[in-house]
């Protein structure tokens, strides 16, 4: 059994976390995708549905939501990668 030393300092050294930086959460970014991809698409198909319900035009609307949602998604990932991928050429190199 270790005994501390007469100063209270024991031979362990205590390790600390890195602090965060701004820089450190601009990848918790894409944590939101799953909640954009999901809401991007049960609106446009929600409202494609209810548009085809309402006209009685089954499955333009639908398909046309499907559509839409998809290239909301798609833009949605672009933006995100593109402002990660500014921030990262801006850092100055280490």
């Amino acid at each position: 059994m270790q005994t501390p030393e007469p100063d209270g300092k024991s031979d362990h050294k205590r390790v600390n976390p890195p602090k965060p930086t701004p820089d450190s959460n601009q990848w918790l970014e894409f944590l939101n995708l799953g909640w954009i991809f999901a809401g991007t698409l049960t609106l446009s198909v929600g409202g494609g549905a209810w548009l085809d319900h309402h006209f009685k035009t089954a499955p333009v609307f639908l398909l046309l939501g499907v559509l839409i949602g998809f290239v909301g998604c798609g833009y949605s990932m672009f933006r995100m990668v593109k402002n990660l991928s500014t921030n990262e050429s801006e850092k100055p190199p280490k």
